[in-house]
């Protein structure tokens, strides 16, 4: 039941588009309580016996967090109200590209509400940028990259590069 969520397809996958889109305006103003369930998340683990005391950890418990409520809006609100694509289908290069730019966008969408968190270290430079957190990242250190177009490009990228893609493919099939 849980899995077809998971699942590709432009159906599918136009679903995930909607869900981050809901989310970036669901984190917005839970911003503080998302964080307060990402302490008792650690400190119950903390309880399990698993000690979380890194930046890293702390980004992947806040990451989980956040993905978790985007799974309930996916499933309680985008799909029962069908908010997606009707036409399913799509190449397997299609199924790998849209993945790739709703995996993208959904990281934009993380490190803009929550850029006070640095990504974790084991990301390399060019995806941290790539995905827009490369300023709460890497400042820090002294290693400023920061160019207007290249910040108006990747958000380009990130929201219309789905959109852009799923209208190219249900185009292509008819």
């Amino acid at each position: 039941m849980y899995l077809e969520q998971f699942e590709t397809g432009r159906k599918n996958l136009s679903g995930w588009y909607v869900a981050i889109l809901i989310s970036f305006f669901v984190f917005q103003p839970l911003h503080d309580w998302i964080i307060k369930i990402a302490d008792f998340m650690i400190k119950m683990l903390d309880l399990a016996g698993i000690k979380i005391t890194d930046q890293n950890g702390i980004w992947i418990i806040l990451f989980l967090t956040c993905f978790l409520i985007s799974l309930a809006i996916k499933m309680f609100f985008v799909d029962n109200l069908s908010i997606n694509i009707d036409k399913d289908g799509g190449s397997g290069g299609e199924k790998l590209w849209l993945g790739f730019l709703l995996i993208g966008m959904y990281l934009y969408v993380f490190n803009k509400i929550f850029s006070e968190q640095p990504m974790p270290t084991f990301f390399p430079k060019f995806v941290v940028n790539l995905v827009g957190g490369y300023a709460s990242s890497f400042t820090a250190s002294g290693d400023n990259f920061s160019s207007n177009t290249w910040i108006i490009l990747h958000g380009l990228l990130w929201h219309l590069g789905p959109v852009a893609t799923f209208w190219i493919g249900a185009n292509l099939q008819k």
